[in-house]
């Protein structure tokens, strides 16, 4: 981000010991403006340097700058640990009688869902509100049954909701994109991890 106009600048990767790794390489093209104080905004490309270390950014142009110190590590190194709590937090939220048992779960949960009634579709009133008695499903006579056991804990059971779910989700899909062997449809255990089908 920058208080004015950084045409032509150009960046550098710099190690701890202030040599240069990356770059010199151009600046993209202007994205736009984040806020008052700081009207342009500008991508820097250096995802082809995957070395791990120390570096810093040191910016050449209208606007020179110098950014903090940041790492770069390996996926396996980065990525462990959130996936291997997001694997823990997906097999914790597992109910019916084939849970995964932890230190938190150590028993079966909605165990008589199993047997769970289905009822038809009730009326909807123009306040978009259910309205009028269930009236149940039959099957020869007699009310429809299906098993319901299983699936996951919802948000009235174990706190997950918008966010948590979507992180676990998305840290999930990060594990599958990124290391296909280890998460893929295969479910390969490594690194004491175990990625199911």
């Amino acid at each position: 981000m920058a208080s004015g106009s950084e045409s032509g600048a150009t960046f550098v990767l710099k190690n701890s010991s202030g040599g240069t790794v990356f770059g010199p390489a151009a600046i993209g093209a202007n994205l736009g403006s984040w806020s008052g104080s700081y009207p342009d905004v500008y991508p820097l490309d250096f995802d082809g340097f995957t070395t791990a270390g120390t570096y810093s950014i040191s910016v050449s142009g209208p606007i020179a700058a110098l950014s903090p110190d940041f790492n770069i590590d390996s996926p396996a190194n980065l990525y462990t640990t959130p996936l291997s709590n997001t694997l823990f937090f997906y097999q914790n939220e597992r109910d019916g009688p084939n849970f995964v048992a932890t230190a938190l779960r150590t028993a079966a949960g909605h165990l008589n869902d199993a047997s769970a009634k289905v009822y038809i579709t009730p009326l909807m009133n123009t306040n978009g509100r259910f309205s009028g008695d269930l009236t149940p499903a039959t099957l020869n006579g007699s009310q429809d049954l299906i098993n319901g056991a299983g699936g996951w804990w919802d948000a009235g059971d174990y706190m997950k909701f918008v966010e948590t779910h979507s992180y676990t989700v998305g840290m999930m899909l990060v594990g599958i994109r990124d290391f296909p062997n280890e998460m893929g449809a295969t479910g390969v255990k490594q690194n004491g991890l175990h990625f199911p089908d």
